[in-house]
């Protein structure tokens, strides 16, 4: 049932102050109140704490599972700033409405842009040709949504904010995008559909947006595939961020973001019996009939990138892994075709939100950033779907980023997630947080000045815990590994490390871009520089929000793939 929410603002200071140090101040108010503790993020309690659905006489209830994540719909309302700062001087799109459009498990070789045809794309080709930049070397903070979106969304690394598992929330002293906006007078709104991606309020993902939406995902969807009903049009998912768009007026500046898992896993949104494979009728049953009749030591259909991964389970081939194995290349063929169709439905959900900015007349006075949280993986070095390993077609992502006035190109200097919140503050002429990872992408927009050495991929759906993270250390041409699953099949064995370390793979990517052989042995000081780069990046990490994930949670991860025994979250 959907649920109307609200949360009240209870900030430590009057928010004069707080004005007085967005305009006085600038920078430096920034890190001094987040320092000190004088800027309330406004919506930083979980679920627990938010009032019950909404209406006249409605009173604070307690949720069935107290400090724990919850699926459902809902809309949230947190309230606006009562103060606004003015943009700074010379910014370059002042008073412009900021689209950002996230799209879940997308990979860059699939996206028209970046020269692929395995898939028409025609609303992403047309924000990265118009007035667009494409970013070749855009990497993923993480190989799974809730840690990339944290990082989207804060300018930070997971080493910063500690989200790097389903377990981990955000904390109240780490500010977000649309919290900076709205203290400069932008109207926020978040749009997104009942699944586990993280980005609800449950992992403080909500905050500084005024309006949230989480809405059923339709019968047109892979998330929405079994609703039953006709089917609607493609770029049904949309809807509710067209309808919101349709009803502002142009006295105020939005910033809007809409996550898109169309494209997510298990893509189908029909039953097809004709796929001799059978590749085709697993899909449509994963997570639901293959479940219910999996045993206790049983993986689930692309758990983790269908692995055995410790943490995630214990034993018991992944059905999909094993019938591609057992099939080879038409089984594998199949699972490229329905993704390649349902990454050409999730176009349309990006051409319905364009349709939207047009119908409001004011496209020539809007940014559109759009970015995949991860990419996918269609068994490239033996591994499907994603939350595992950090190949490149995982988190080498697809980014591009539209500015009024640009011209069309593209550049491959190295970018991150974590760089987009300070480039669209920026853009606007607003002020970024102190202590930051991101970084203004605008030097390498304008001068192709590059803006960064080293990009970090971080976490994993399993319970991330121990002194040895994994993940991947970028600084072209190298690129680290450190994965459970070692570094593929036609490299040479990878060996657990000191202290029972994860094996670590090195990869010189532009003698090897697709990662075929790890040169790890060969140059022991490339791994010892890339890991202490990593351990100074963490040396100040943050000790995120611990949630408990409700039995209902839980079993919405594990219908979408994710499976958990041994180091269930």
């Amino acid at each position: 049932m959907a649920r109307r929410r609200s949360r009240r603002q209870t900030p430590d200071v009057p928010l004069p102050v707080l004005a007085l140090g967005l305009v006085g101040l600038s920078l430096v108010a920034w890190g001094l109140a987040g320092n000190l503790g004088l800027i309330d993020s406004g919506s930083t309690e979980n679920a627990a704490t938010q009032q019950a659905e909404s209406g006249a006489g409605a009173s604070p209830t307690a949720p069935a599972h107290p400090g724990s994540v919850q699926p459902g719909t809902g809309t949230y309302e947190n309230p606006a700033p009562e103060v606004s700062s003015d943009p700074t001087d010379g910014a370059r799109c002042a008073g412009c409405d900021v689209v950002l459009i996230t799209v879940c498990s997308l990979r860059r070789d699939h996206v028209g842009a970046y020269g692929a045809d395995l898939a028409k794309t025609p609303a992403i080709d047309r924000i990265a040709l118009g007035n667009g930049l494409r970013f070749d070397r855009a990497y993923a903070a993480s190989n799974f949504t809730l840690a990339s979106l944290t990082s989207v969304l804060t300018g930070r690394f997971g080493s910063s904010t500690g989200v790097i598992g389903w377990d981990k929330g955000l904390t109240r002293d780490v500010h977000t995008l649309p919290e900076v906006l709205g203290y400069y007078g932008y109207r926020t709104a978040a749009f997104t559909t009942d699944a586990p991606s993280g980005f609800r309020p449950d992992y403080g993902l909500d905050r500084g947006f005024q309006h949230m939406e989480i809405t059923l995902s339709p019968r047109g969807t892979p998330d929405g595939r079994h609703r039953g009903g006709v089917l609607g049009p493609p770029g049904e998912t949309a809807d509710p961020v067209v309808d919101w768009l349709a009803k502002q007026d142009d006295a105020q500046p939005l910033f809007v973001m809409f996550h898109t898992r169309t494209a997510h896993f298990p893509f189908v949104i029909e039953a097809d019996d004709t796929d001799a494979t059978g590749m085709s009728r697993l899909l449509w049953e994963a997570g639901m009939k293959a479940a219910n009749k999996r045993s206790s030591n049983q993986a689930m259909p692309g758990m983790a990138g269908g692995t055995q991964q410790q943490g995630i389970v214990e034993f018991g081939p992944d059905p999909l892994q094993v019938r591609i194995n057992e099939l080879g290349e038409p089984a594998e063929r199949v699972w490229r075709q329905r993704y390649a169709e349902a990454v050409e439905l999730m176009d349309a959900d990006v051409a319905a939100v364009l349709q939207a900015i047009d119908a409001r007349g004011r496209a020539d006075r809007t940014i559109i950033a759009l970015v995949a949280d991860h990419g996918e993986s269609l068994n490239d070095h033996s591994e499907l779907l994603h939350g595992d390993a950090y190949f490149d077609g995982v988190i080498n992502v697809p980014m591009v980023l539209s500015i009024p006035g640009q011209s069309s190109g593209s550049r491959t200097e190295l970018v991150s997630q974590v760089d987009l919140m300070p480039t669209l503050l920026e853009l606007v002429g607003a002020v970024p947080p102190t202590g930051i990872d991101g970084v203004s992408m605008l030097p390498l927009i304008d001068e192709g000045a590059a803006i960064r050495g080293t990009a970090l991929s971080e976490g994993g759906v399993a319970r991330q815990i121990g002194p040895h993270p994994v993940g991947a250390v970028i600084s072209p041409p190298w690129t680290l590994l450190r994965q459970h699953r070692g570094c593929g099949p036609t490299s040479p064995p990878a060996t657990v490390g000191p202290g029972g370390a994860p094996p670590t793979c090195l990869f010189n990517m532009d003698r090897d871009p697709q990662q075929l052989r790890s040169v790890a042995s060969e140059h022991p000081e490339v791994v010892a520089e890339l890991v202490d780069r990593w351990a100074g990046f963490r040396k100040d990490s943050k000790k995120a929000m611990d949630l408990d994930l409700s039995p209902e949670f839980v079993e919405e991860l594990r219908k979408n793939g994710y499976d958990f025994r041994l180091g269930a979250p």
